[in-house]
C-alpha cells in the first residue's frame, strides 16, 4: 500500500529567517506518526504547509501520489486533510452538535437530526458532554475533545493533531487516545504533536523528529526511549528532567 501523504525538499521562511529547511516525511495508511522537536524547530509550520494554511517556498507534496499544493485549508479539507489546531477557535453560539458537523456537508441539517447523531458519535468516543451545549460554555480541554469528535464526522484521511492536549487531565488525554486509535483503525492517519515524550512515545507507530527544520531522524516508538528521543532532538545528551517535555529555555 502506498504512502497516504509523501513531502519532499519543503521549505518555508518567515521574514527572510529559514524555519522549514528541506523536510522529507511519509506519512502512511492507519499510523500514528508522532512529530517532536524543540520550541522554533518547525513543527507547527509544517502542520500549517500540509493543511493549506502555509505554502511552502519550495519542495514537492503528494496525496496517494498525486499532486498535493492546497490553496488554502478549505481545499486540503476537501482533499482530505484534517486539523486540530493548537489555538483552534471555535463559534462560542455552537451547540456541540454543530460544532461537530459544522465543516461537512450535513452543516445545515436541523439541530435535532445532527444531535442524535453527535451523541452518538460521543458516546462511541467515550466523551461525556452533552450535544445541546453551548460551545462557549465549555472549557477548553472539553472544547478540544469535541474538535477531535468532529474529525470522526469528517471525511479526513490524514488528521493533524497540534499540541491539543496540552491543558487535558489524565481522563482527556485517555479520551483523546481512543478517538486517535479509532481513526487509525478506519485507516486514516495522524500526525501526533506533543511536548510530552512519553504520551508520543505510547501512543504512536513511528515518531519523527524535527531539529532547526529538518527531519533528522525518524524512530519505530516500541524501539526506542524517551531519552533516545531527547538526545536526537537536542543534537546531545540531556539531563533527566528535560526529557519528559520538549520544552527548553535553550531553544528559541
Amino acid at each position: 500500500m502506498s504512502d497516504l501523504l509523501t513531502v519532499r525538499g519543503v521549505t518555508k521562511a518567515h521574514a527572510g529567517m529559514p524555519v522549514l529547511r528541506g523536510i522529507d516525511l511519509d506519512i502512511r495508511p492507519g499510523e500514528v506518526l508522532g512529530l517532536i522537536g524543540a520550541n522554533g524547530a518547525g513543527k507547527s509550520t509544517l502542520m500549517s504547509i500540509i493543511s493549506g494554511a502555509y505554502r511552502a517556498d519550495s519542495g514537492s507534496m503528494l496525496i496517494e501520489d498525486e499532486s498535493y499544493h492546497p490553496i488554502d485549508k478549505a481545499e486540503a479539507r476537501g482533499l482530505g486533510i484534517g486539523i486540530i489546531e493548537q489555538n483552534f477557535q471555535i463559534d462560542g453560539s455552537l451547540t456541540v452538535a454543530q460544532a461537530i458537523y459544522r465543516n461537512t456537508y450535513q452543516a445545515d441539517r436541523p439541530h435535532e437530526s445532527l444531535r442524535r447523531q453527535a451523541q452518538w458519535l460521543l458516546n462511541e468516543a467515550g466523551v461525556h458532554i452533552s450535544p445541546d451545549a453551548r460551545m462557549g460554555h465549555l472549557l477548553r480541554p472539553e472544547m478540544g475533545l469535541v474538535e477531535a469528535v468532529r474529525l470522526l464526522a469528517d471525511d479526513a484521511q490524514i488528521v493533524l493533531v497540534d499540541e491539543v492536549a496540552a491543558t487535558f487531565n489524565v481522563r482527556e488525554i485517555a479520551d483523546l487516545h481512543f478517538i486517535t486509535s479509532r481513526l487509525t483503525r478506519q485507516g486514516r492517519s495522524v500526525v501526533y504533536i506533543s511536548h510530552r515524550l512519553h504520551e508520543v512515545k505510547d501512543i504512536t507507530n513511528r515518531i519523527a523528529i524535527l531539529r532547526e527544520g529538518v527531519i533528522v531522524d525518524i524512530q519505530k516508538s516500541a524501539q526506542t526511549t524517551t531519552e533516545r528521543m531527547a538526545e536526537v532532538m537536542f543534537g546531545r545528551a540531556v539531563s533527566r528532567d528535560k526529557r519528559l517535555t520538549t520544552h527548553s529555555p535553550e531553544v528559541v
